[in-house]
């Protein structure tokens, strides 16, 4: 049985056509680096998701979705989505260079 439904008004990932070079990760520039979803095609405009799918590269991955105080684990290779809350932004807890990706879904 589902929770409910999930309505939309766009898309947005960490990859975006105008980047430099394109590649399917990015890599963290800091410690406990905080990602927040800057739509590059809407002038930079900051969206608020109501679904997040992350995805980790080589490492395993420590995601606190903010506010919350709880973390997600996600194994090296794998991913994991998370619906149904206002996700304005998330924290990879850990070192410089973990590789991710995400998508979502902004209301």
């Amino acid at each position: 049985m589902a929770i409910g439904e999930l309505y939309s008004n766009g898309f947005i990932s960490s990859i975006h056509k105008d980047d430099l070079v394109l590649t399917p990760w990015v890599a963290t520039s800091s410690e406990n680096q905080v990602i927040e979803f800057i739509d590059k095609g809407a002038n930079n405009q900051k969206r608020t998701l109501n679904s997040l799918n992350v995805y980790a590269n080589t490492t395993d991955l420590y995601i606190q979705i903010l506010p919350s105080e709880n973390v997600l684990y996600i194994e090296a290779g794998t991913f994991k989505t998370y619906n149904y809350e206002s996700i304005k932004s998330f924290i990879v807890i850990g070192v410089i260079g973990q590789e991710l990706r995400w998508e979502g879904m902004y209301y």
